[in-house]
């Protein structure tokens, strides 16, 4: 397991869906369409969640997830 920190670079409502980008440079370049990611925030008390990957790059990672998932 890899853990890192990122930088929220988006956050867009498509529809039912939310779709997120981040920055992960050192690790992005690593996942591929279908792959996931397992996100905590900060020190919060809460399970991280895992969403599928959509598209990464060398710097970033692009994931969405349906609607109720994010608030």
């Amino acid at each position: 397991m890899i853990q890192a920190d990122a930088e929220i670079l988006s956050v867009r409502r498509d529809g039912a869906y939310y779709h997120l980008s981040f920055a992960a440079p050192g690790i992005a370049d690593g996942f591929r369409p279908g792959h996931f990611v397992a996100i905590a925030v900060d020190d919060a008390h809460i399970l991280r969640r895992a969403f599928s990957i959509r598209s990464a790059s060398s710097h970033s990672i692009r994931s969405s997830a349906p609607d109720g998932t994010i608030s």
